[in-house]
């Protein structure tokens, strides 16, 4: 009975201490590749509130920055019992994200931190030792989050999704992601609203298993494929297209020129932090004016050229490859 108060009480004293924040901190910077922390902790029995975790990417990791607000977990003590700090369930109720990497060189080069896992172990090199009682494992079986906001910029345009409802799950090595509702905006295009996605992230590579965009009722794109967030950032995208109005997407200047519905196909591909190596699309697309259908093979290519002063300017190629009438 003494020992059970006893271990009670040290618990109690360590889960309300900084070495405690300062161990779950390490733990989510390891599983994010980045340098951050939690702000402190406020604690209802095995229940704990912090106003957010913050955080900047390492070399390699697929973002800038990050921060969660407003983060709710439930911890079960059974999970002492195989050495674990166990989360049922991780509530966050906004999460922000800068995508990309403001050091690319540093990212090839140097050694990327263990891949994201359910499961985070290991004590890394400078940690404090702990008492062999203090588990050193934090086991996260559920994470719900409210709003999530990403936001990334290429050459000439920028982009982002906001307001997802996402549910993130463990499975085996690698992360399964449900997400619905939010919009998708990119520079040059019309706000595309999210009706469902799902992806799986096992580091480095995102899998996008299903998603599909909606401008209306009648027009929604379903997109699939997989984005390789190192040594150089690289995508490979699967597009279908079904009923699009294209008058929104093309140039001010074309918008009165040319008029349809697009039905059809596009794979993006290519290297996307690599100036000289932009995504570079090729689609079969069936177009859709106000008389007979006409299907065009399109290949756009976008390439960065040096000038006479040195600098380089982007060069976009686009060549129509076959037409016809479709009868």
């Amino acid at each position: 009975m003494i020992g059970c108060l006893a271990f009670s009480f040290w618990l109690n004293s360590y889960l309300h201490s900084d070495a405690f924040r300062a161990l779950l901190s390490r733990k989510t910077s390891t599983l994010f590749q980045a340098d951050g922390q939690y702000l402190p902790f406020r604690w209802t029995g095995f229940s704990v509130y912090s106003d957010g975790y913050q955080a900047r990417g390492a070399a390699g990791a697929p973002f800038r920055e990050l921060q969660a607000d407003q983060i709710r977990a439930e911890f079960q003590p059974q999970g002492l019992f195989h050495h674990a700090w166990q989360i049922d369930e991780l509530m966050i109720q906004r999460l922000q994200v800068s995508l990309g990497s403001e050091t690319p060189t540093a990212a090839r080069t140097e050694p990327r931190p263990p891949a994201a896992q359910s499961s985070m172990e290991g004590k890394p090199p400078g940690e404090p030792r702990r008492s062999s009682w203090i588990p050193d494992r934090l086991e996260l079986r559920r994470t719900q989050i409210q709003d999530v906001n990403l936001f990334w910029s290429l050459p000439g345009q920028t982009g982002s999704v906001r307001q997802v409802r996402a549910t993130i799950e463990p499975e085996d090595r690698a992360w399964a992601v449900t997400g619905a509702g939010g919009q998708l905006r990119q520079t040059g295009w019309p706000a595309l609203n999210i009706d469902h996605v799902r992806l799986r992230y096992q580091s480095p590579e995102l899998f996008i298993t299903d998603g599909q965009l909606k401008l209306s009722e009648s027009e929604n794109v379903n997109v699939s494929g997989q984005i390789n967030f190192e040594p150089n950032p690289a995508l490979d995208l699967q597009v279908k297209i079904n009923g699009v109005v294209i008058t929104p997407f093309l140039p001010v200047d074309w918008r009165a020129k040319v008029k349809g519905v697009a039905t059809g196909s596009a794979r993006i591909g290519g290297r996307t932090m690599t100036p000289s190596r932009l995504p570079q699309p090729a689609s079969s697309v069936w177009l859709r004016p106000n008389s007979k259908p006409c299907r065009c093979l399109i290949e756009s290519r976008c390439s960065r050229e040096p000038n006479s002063s040195g600098s380089s300017r982007s060069r976009k190629r686009r060549r129509i490859l076959s037409g016809r009438n479709r009868n």
